[in-house]
């Protein structure tokens, strides 16, 4: 019985540490999830105030995903976001927070940035994402995907606004805009351009 305990024990931390793993990542793309996003983005937002520092916040929506699942079927739609989720990590550095907001939306907080800093990495992240070449294999049919862009937009702590919701509602407005204006671009939040 002596010898089983420490097995035992040791599961049930294998098991606790998957199960907060479960309940804070999103399954699909290994991203922080939208909960666990906003609980760090208040942490983030409580450190900020305290240090007089800056961050800022990026939206990034899909264009035309809905095309992707048409054309290509939901698993390759996902292997997609998974790719997608990929190439944001790679675009960003080890202390800044990424989650998945949604659907084909994507979300990032970038401590110490003001817009011009968050414009060259929302820059780098989009066209990361445009050279993206996603092959998967479902039920023995290859599929290659090409052709994936985004649009992103930006606000930032304090310039914009000081409470997550109205941050991530800025983001959101920049980033219709920069559907509107096209898709495939960054648009930084600005009070002065239209709705």
């Amino acid at each position: 019985m002596l010898v089983l305990l420490p097995v035992i024990v040791l599961h049930r931390c294998v098991l606790m540490r998957q199960l907060t793993e479960l309940a804070t990542h999103d399954g699909k793309t290994g991203l922080l999830n939208d909960t666990e996003w906003r609980t760090r983005a208040t942490t983030e937002i409580a450190r900020a105030q305290r240090q007089s520092q800056r961050f800022a916040v990026l939206l990034i929506d899909l264009d035309h995903f809905k095309k992707v699942n048409d054309a290509h079927g939901h698993l390759a739609g996902d292997a997609v976001l998974h790719a997608v989720a990929a190439a944001i990590s790679t675009e960003t550095r080890a202390y800044d927070t990424i989650g998945r907001f949604g659907g084909e939306e994507f979300v990032v907080l970038l401590p110490g940035m003001h817009t011009e800093a968050a414009h060259a990495a929302a820059e780098r992240i989009r066209a990361a994402v445009a050279e993206l070449i996603v092959t998967t294999s479902i039920d023995g049919c290859t599929h290659v995907i090409t052709g994936v862009t985004a649009s992103i937009g930006i606000a930032t702590y304090p310039d914009t606004a000081v409470a997550i919701d109205h941050i991530l509602h800025a983001a959101d407005t920049a980033m219709y805009r920069a559907k509107t204006q096209g898709r495939n671009q960054v648009v930084a939040y600005s009070v002065a351009a239209p709705n």
